[in-house]
């Protein structure tokens, strides 16, 4: 069976997928003494787009890795690349990021003999995660609470 790729017209075209669009809608939000991420750049004519990893008021910090989930069929992670805020002082950032079973895994981290550690008081980018598009996803739908205004 053959898929739909482009959902045009349910024609089993199965040609190369073509994003029309990309968005990123995060849950939450950062603050002090937090790790968020944040849509860098969107490009549907290559397929690809690009988050922020942004940090706040975490103090002293060597390095930092996560794990994202999300659907491996609609995105791939392709890379990772370091961000300002784990530079200075003479240090190399290494920032590594890739595919997972459910997701994607990134780190960046500081090499240096000297100080160890970069302090990430104010709102700073310590990484930049890269993705390919492979299909269209779905748009969750959001419930609300009866009475509740938003």
């Amino acid at each position: 069976m053959r898929n739909d790729d482009d959902d045009d017209d349910n024609d089993d075209d199965d040609d190369g997928f073509q994003a029309s669009s990309i968005t990123f809608e995060p849950s939450g939000s950062g603050g002090a003494g937090s790790v968020w991420l944040e849509l860098a750049e969107a490009d549907p004519e290559t397929n690809s787009f690009s988050l922020n990893v942004l940090a706040q008021g975490l103090g002293e910090v060597y390095g930092l890795a996560g794990a994202l989930r999300f659907d491996g069929a609609v995105a791939q992670m392709q890379g990772a690349e370091a961000g300002p805020a784990l530079e200075g002082d003479g240090a190399t950032v290494i920032a590594r990021g890739a595919p997972s079973e459910d997701g994607g895994v990134f780190g960046a981290s500081r090499s240096v003999v000297w100080q160890a550690s970069a302090l990430l008081q104010d709102k700073a980018i310590v990484a930049v995660l890269r993705f390919g598009v492979g299909a269209a996803g779905r748009r969750k739908s959001r419930s609300r609470t009866p009475g509740r205004k938003r």
